[in-house]
């Protein structure tokens, strides 16, 4: 069941279902920020003018920005603060997520058309979010981020909702029928799936000549996905 494969592996099914002969690679890796990602495919030859590059971002560029004054013992409680992070994390997004996905862009100029600069979905209200609340460690950074990402997300948005290649899928996951993060930053198969089916549709419509009118019928899951997530 595609529900099991890593998203990578999904969108290559699903774009095999849709007609899209394209041969899929990962490039990203558990903790990445946009500036990691940025700057690897930047300095490496891991993509050609003809590939269709989709930069996912978000979750962990606010987590890093939100986590940036951790360490400092000077003033500590004051660091400690929420807003005072939440300031921190604005100033990381508009001093190193914003300019590296802008350099990128440039970089890739004469492929424009050919790069999806997608904000990754936003952490829901579920029952995982409350099961990381009740360890204690995690429920300040659990809370704070969850807030916190609320406000970095909006931000992002503004900053990028004129952006050619730009979507928005930072609400997908906000109504599920079911489960879709397994913890307070991770997706579920249930997740994973709804995702790929997303993705794989903005690339058939990238890479096809005509745009692909999309149905939203066509990310409801059926039993296989639901069993699986559970």
């Amino acid at each position: 069941q595609t529900s099991a494969l890593p998203i990578s592996s999904q969108i290559s099914c699903l774009l095999a279902e849709g007609g899209a002969a394209a041969q899929v690679e990962n490039h990203g890796f558990s903790g990445a920020t946009t500036r990691d990602r940025v700057d690897y495919v930047s300095q490496g030859k891991v993509c050609s003018p003809q590939d269709v590059v989709i930069l996912y971002f978000g979750i962990n560029d606010c987590y890093y920005g939100y986590r940036s004054f951790e360490g400092r013992t000077a003033m500590k409680r004051v660091w400690n603060l929420p807003f005072v992070r939440w300031i921190a994390m604005i100033r990381y997004l508009n001093c190193v997520t914003l300019p590296k996905i802008q350099a990128f862009r440039r970089l890739r100029s004469s492929e424009s058309e050919r790069l999806l600069i997608i904000l990754q979905p936003a952490l829901p209200l579920q029952p995982s979010l409350f099961g990381a609340i009740r360890h204690r460690s995690l429920a300040g950074p659990a809370l704070g981020l969850l807030v916190g990402m609320r406000l970095g997300y909006r931000f992002l948005r503004r900053k990028l909702q004129h952006t050619r290649g730009f979507h928005d899928l930072s609400g997908e996951l906000f109504n599920p029928q079911y489960p879709t993060f397994v913890d307070w930053a991770h997706l579920n198969a249930t997740g994973n799936y709804i995702v790929a089916v997303r993705l794989s549709e903005l690339l058939i419509e990238t890479l096809s000549t005509r745009p692909v009118i999309r149905d939203r019928k066509s990310t409801r899951l059926n039993s296989s996905h639901v069993s699986e997530s559970r």
